[in-house]
């Protein structure tokens, strides 16, 4: 669970992986580069350090990618998932996910369907166009956030993590990566609320430019060709 200036969103993110059906999880809290706001973290983790599942990381440089590695090198579990600060999962989210993935030893991704909400709590739609898995169309723009998706743990280890040289496009490309060696699954229920608050990254045009940037640089190094075979139609 990656956090970064935005200590007042943590609790909504973590009520929700506290109220997950699915119990059998063990989360780290990444706070990643903020040393600034550590007794407003301190603050607003402490309702919850009573559930010894929850471990916390403080890092004193702003990186996503390297914040998800380091909680990489942490799991123990057969499958991970990102809940960034701003998301809440809704209470089946684990259970859905995982199921699915128990279901499908050919696949290595599930994502969801994720409904979007404004600041004030009104449904929007800005950024979560729903669709197949679709390797081209994939290459052209990336419509599943972190918190959409469920992996199997020792896949990320065989892609050598999350690329820390991405930045802000890390979730893009973990996708496409994984997709070389794996099948990806959509899961057409809406288990996620994201919500836009006013300062989230992924609406900035010189964020989306440098992720299209940095995408078509690794795509022209093939490192996003298929490896594994497509499924019959």
């Amino acid at each position: 669970m990656p956090t970064h200036r935005r200590p007042h969103l943590l609790p909504r993110a973590l009520r929700s992986l506290l109220a997950q059906s699915e119990p059998d999880w063990r989360p780290v809290v990444a706070v990643n580069g903020c040393p600034e706001q550590e007794g407003q973290y301190r603050a607003a983790l402490a309702p919850f350090l009573y559930d010894e599942r929850i471990a916390v990381q403080w890092s004193v440089t702003p990186s996503l990618p390297r914040a998800l590695n380091r909680g990489l090198a942490f799991s123990t579990g057969r499958y991970l998932a990102v809940l960034e600060d701003d998301d809440e999962w809704d209470a089946d989210f684990l259970r859905a996910m995982s199921r699915t993935l128990d279901a499908r030893p050919d696949v290595g991704m599930v994502y969801c369907r994720c409904r979007e909400v404004t600041a004030h709590g009104e449904p929007c739609r800005l950024f979560s166009p729903w669709g197949a898995w679709d390797h081209a169309r994939m290459l052209q723009g990336n419509w599943i956030g972190f918190p959409q998706a469920m992996v199997r743990t020792h896949l990320l280890w065989q892609i050598g993590g999350y690329a820390e040289e991405c930045g802000g496009a890390a979730d893009w490309d973990t996708w496409l990566r994984l997709a070389r060696i794996s099948h990806v699954e959509g899961l057409d229920q809406t288990l996620i609320t994201h919500h836009w608050d006013g300062d989230n990254m992924c609406l900035e045009p010189e964020v989306n430019e440098t992720c299209q940037r940095i995408i078509r640089g690794r795509r022209d190094r093939h490192l996003y060709d298929v490896l594994r075979e497509e499924k019959p139609i």
